[in-house]
C-alpha cells in the first residue's frame, strides 16, 4: 500500500493518473490510521480500472490518498493537486 498526504485548504482538486487498475481512496487521518493497522479505515474510492480517479479536499485538515492493488502490491500512479 502506498500513500501520499495532502495538505491545503478545502476545496482543492486530487487527480490520481493510474499505471494499471488499482484500488484508490480518499481517507482522513483517522481513518488511515486505522486503515494502516488493521485495512478497516473508511474513506471515499474504491477500485478504478481507468484514471484520472478525482477527487475534491472535503476540508483543511491533513487527508491521504492510498493506492494498492488486488494483492497488496505498488501499482504505478502519480497525485497532483490543483
Amino acid at each position: 500500500m502506498n500513500a501520499v498526504q495532502v495538505a491545503g485548504p478545502a476545496g482543492v482538486r486530487i487527480s490520481v493518473e493510474l499505471a494499471s487498475q488499482a484500488f484508490v481512496y480518499l481517507m482522513d487521518s483517522s481513518n488511515y490510521q486505522s486503515f494502516r493497522h488493521s485495512q478497516q479505515g473508511r474513506g471515499a474510492g474504491g477500485w478504478y480500472v481507468r484514471s484520472p480517479v478525482r477527487f475534491t479536499k472535503p476540508d483543511s485538515n491533513d487527508w491521504y490518498v492510498i493506492v494498492y492493488d488486488k494483492f497488496g502490491g505498488h501499482p504505478r500512479y502519480r497525485v497532483t493537486t490543483g
